[in-house]
């Protein structure tokens, strides 16, 4: 590779060529980045990492890559969100669950909030996927968690109008709090 060190950023936004292969889906890049010694938990100047990236992409082939190579799916970008937030708003349900089943923890992942303390759960309501709801519920998310605005899971549903979340929501869980709030 002539010396040229795999992690340097660009000027402006401290992207690397890691974040640019990750976001173009290019996993022969990524890969070649990450044998030539790019690191897998580099920040641009969003602190968003490559797995941020991929996963907000929807990449489960790089995401799985980048895991393999040491990325930190519990890192958050400048808006307090790890790859997992991001992930779930995708609706790759398969994704997700490669996702849970890399976490250590099933519950620590699901839980997580972002700095407004939106949590998985949350993000996948407000990007309106019913599917990948319905699998952070079968993994155990919390339905009664509250927002910075107060705002519960069946809230954020109600307001951008899905009944499939709704519906999910309130069955998943018999819970008179979470149906008084």
């Amino acid at each position: 590779f002539l010396g040229f060190p795999p992690d340097q950023p660009d000027a402006t936004t401290k992207t690397t060529a890691l974040h640019v292969a990750a976001e173009s889906g290019n996993i022969r890049a990524v890969h070649m980045l990450l044998q030539a010694g790019a690191q897998a938990n580099t920040c641009d100047s969003s602190l968003s990492t490559p797995l941020h990236i991929a996963a907000y992409m929807g990449y489960d082939e790089i995401v799985q890559m980048l895991l393999t190579y040491g990325a930190d799916m519990y890192r958050r970008d400048n808006t307090g969100r790890n790859s997992f937030h991001l992930a779930v708003s995708t609706g790759n349900n398969r994704l997700v669950q490669h996702f849970l089943s890399a976490s250590g923890s099933e519950q620590n992942i699901l839980h997580v909030p972002d700095d407004e303390n939106w949590t998985p759960l949350m993000c996948a309501c407000a990007s309106n996927h019913p599917s990948t709801c319905a699998l952070l519920l079968l993994h155990g998310a919390n339905i009664c968690s509250t927002n910075d605005q107060g705002m519960t899971a069946v809230h954020i549903a109600a307001f951008i109008g899905s009944l499939p979340i709704i519906y999910e929501l309130l069955n998943s869980s018999i819970d008179d709090e979470l149906i008084l709030k």
